[in-house]
């Protein structure tokens, strides 16, 4: 198992150390798709932190499907750079700390600067790693009011994967505000 392992993983890691002279300061776009989003990442964590702090029980979590755009620009042989634009639309039951339950409607809108770093990149298959920070603003909405806010956010992706010349299909594992899954198209201009 593991030379078949082997076979298969060394040959995207020879010569993974320069990407080919051609991509370089090359553009990307991408249209993706992530359930399980959770923009709301740097909130949670203060929350979660000071209700363990007080000894508090951690609130559930409500995830929805991220919907974005993204634009990359190659500024290095191992490493781009990019903006991602989406949105999140969704409706949930929110408990609050007096335990009461109430029915809203959420927006979220995403703005934020990413950068990726290349592990291999071939003419076909490319590995990567994702990390980004940004901000999200809110509109929560339910049977009395409306309120909109702003909160910082960020991604964490410590594994993704294209596959294809031109155009492609990527997907992608990690953390916040794209989702633990994100996958879609994208073409290399």
């Amino acid at each position: 198992m593991q030379k078949l392992v082997g076979l298969v993983v060394l040959p995207l890691f020879i010569g993974s150390v320069t990407c080919n002279a051609q991509r370089l300061h090359q553009h990307e776009i991408q249209i993706s798709c992530g359930p399980l989003a959770r923009p709301q990442l740097l909130e949670d964590l203060v929350t979660s932190f000071v209700g363990i702090f007080f000894g508090e029980t951690a609130p559930e979590l409500e995830f929805s499907t991220f919907y974005a755009a993204t634009y990359r620009y190659q500024a290095h042989r191992r490493m781009s750079i990019g903006v991602v634009s989406g949105i999140t639309n969704g409706s949930t039951f929110k408990t609050d700390y007096s335990h009461l339950k109430s029915f809203y409607k959420h927006t979220n809108g995403t703005m934020a600067f990413e950068t990726e770093f290349m592990i291999a990149d071939r003419p076909i298959v490319k590995l990567y790693a994702i990390t980004a920070l940004g901000v999200h603003v809110i509109r929560v909405k339910d049977h009395v009011q409306t309120k909109t806010y702003a909160w910082p956010t960020c991604q964490i992706t410590p594994f993704g994967i294209r596959y294809g010349r031109k155009l492609g299909a990527f997907a992608e594992i990690g953390y916040g505000y794209k989702g633990i899954v994100n996958f879609g198209l994208s073409a290399r201009l």
